[in-house]
């Protein structure tokens, strides 16, 4: 492929695997699928789709055994969080008396804390999509399904939207 294609190509890639990739939850098969449909590599389709049927029988088992093991973890974290809630309860209190005397001062601190806070996870949050997001390019170009035009294209578009910094920088 001329590098055109492979611009054009990875663009698009860039374009759809933002949107999927804000949303976390979102496996990592049905963005590898898409990168390969626009790759346009007609042998690997029929592989992937193959490996994701494998996976969702594997993930179904899996989350059957998770699910029991979910409910008695829940079970137990409720038990502690209602200890720590009645002891959080009783420090409340005793800060509650002590803010009134300090309320006036201690108003804009709290809230700049808050989004300090917000800030950091905003940040995680992206972290994390932008991590997922570089090993999905590489994960592709190792199956070849992506070419390694369209790889090196994708992230220097990845690298040139500012991303990348945000994510080595946090």
């Amino acid at each position: 492929m001329d590098n055109i294609k492979c611009k054009t190509i990875a663009s698009r890639c860039y374009c759809s695997a933002m949107v999927w990739l804000w949303d976390i939850r979102q496996t990592w098969t049905t963005l590898s699928l898409f990168l390969f449909e626009t790759n346009a590599k007609e042998c690997s389709k029929w592989i992937v789709e193959k490996k994701n049927k494998k996976k969702k029988k594997k993930k179904k088992k899996k989350k059957k055994k998770k699910k029991k093991k979910k409910k008695k973890k829940k079970k137990k974290k409720e038990e502690e969080e209602e200890e720590e809630e009645e002891e959080e309860e009783e420090e409340e209190e005793e800060e509650e008396e002590e803010e009134e005397e300090d309320d006036d001062d201690n108003d804009g601190e709290r809230e700049e804390e808050d989004l300090g806070e917000r800030q950091k996870e905003e940040k995680e949050e992206q972290e994390i999509c932008y991590r997922r997001f570089i090993r999905i390019v590489f994960m592709l170009r190792r199956r070849c399904i992506l070419n390694d035009k369209v790889a090196y294209y994708l992230l220097c578009i990845f690298r040139n939207s500012g991303f990348l910094h945000e994510a080595t920088d946090a």
